[in-house]
């Protein structure tokens, strides 16, 4: 089952705003790394305020003021150009790891394996000459190949050329919730678009809330978790609600490069991963019965969207 099929699998969706969330299991420490993938940054026909050097300043705002130090995979060619330089320096200057994301984002599934491994290495050439930079890979859809075999050819190489797996834990459906804030934009460049804030907050920690009490049956007591958001403008917007909103609830912040040193993410599991959270694999593959993914992340949450109005 894909990433798509997973969360469009459940029937019946409430209105994520003021939902109830589920209480933490008592006694464990929440943590997390925020890690932000793709920074395409051309990609959309905005200027000011929304411009991309715009939304990477409104991010970065986000994340000093609550002491973040991200994990940035940057998908290359979406960077090679004058704004993504500045923004790679960005994040450098910030003290943020800058990770791969391959160079062109593609399905490992729609490649051969060794053209797929090409997409890495040609991306690991465009960034190693920055010192951020760590060969950590997070799979473009978090999709590892679509066949067990294409997986451990793509692994193979991996291992061999000292890359980490920088698997998710907690994925947000971020990316759909800014498409329908981006659409509101297109419609009314003045649109106001506050009531996006509370919602994405909301969505997102309820579905750390939900894999903190995944970990928890696991008896993964220690885990610390990395958290999947994009480069967009939903996170200029409000990735300082999302942070504020998390730590109200308990959760604290560590850096991307020290969660991605854990134990956790030396993971290989056998089960094939296309395209979910690392927990959701491990438990399936250890035949642990976990609590049920959250309904109001179904669909990427559009119909919750619909139900609030935005």
């Amino acid at each position: 089952m894909n990433r798509r099929e997973m969360l469009m699998s459940g029937l019946g969706v409430a209105a994520l705003a003021g939902c109830k969330l589920a209480p933490a299991a008592a006694g464990r420490s929440k943590r997390m790394a925020i890690t932000m993938d793709d920074f395409h940054l051309f990609h959309e026909p905005y200027g000011a305020p929304y411009d991309p050097l715009s939304r990477d300043q409104g991010i970065l705002d986000a994340f000093a003021a609550h002491g973040v130090k991200a994990g940035g995979f940057v998908t290359g060619q979406f960077v090679d150009n004058d704004t993504g330089r500045i923004v790679l320096d960005r994040w450098q200057s910030a003290g943020h790891l800058i990770g791969n994301h391959s160079w062109s984002h593609p399905h490992a599934s729609a490649l051969e394996a060794t053209a797929f491994c090409e997409e890495i290495s040609h991306n690991d050439t465009f960034l190693s000459a920055r010192p951020a930079y760590a060969r950590d890979f997070r799979f473009p859809f978090l999709d590892e190949g679509g066949t067990t075999e294409k997986r451990d050819d793509i692994r193979k190489f991996l291992n061999a050329n000292g890359y980490r797996n920088a698997a998710v834990t907690i994925d947000s459906q971020d990316w759909s919730i800014s498409d329908r804030l981006e659409q509101r934009i297109r419609e009314n460049p003045a649109a106001d678009l506050s009531a996006f804030g509370p919602f994405y907050a909301a969505h997102v920690v309820e579905l750390a809330e939900h894999y903190h009490t995944v970990a928890g049956t696991m008896g993964l007591d220690t885990i610390r978790h990395t958290l999947l958001v994009h480069h967009n403008i939903l996170n200029m917007l409000f990735m300082d609600d999302v942070l504020g909103a998390l730590a109200a609830n308990g959760w604290q912040f560590d850096p991307a490069a020290d969660v991605l040193a854990d134990p956790l993410f030396d993971s290989q599991p056998e089960e094939l991963n296309s395209g979910r959270s690392l927990l959701d694999v491990l438990a399936s593959e250890r035949q642990v019965a976990i609590e049920a993914y959250p309904v109001r992340g179904y669909e990427f949450a559009v119909p919750a969207m619909d139900v609030a109005g935005l």
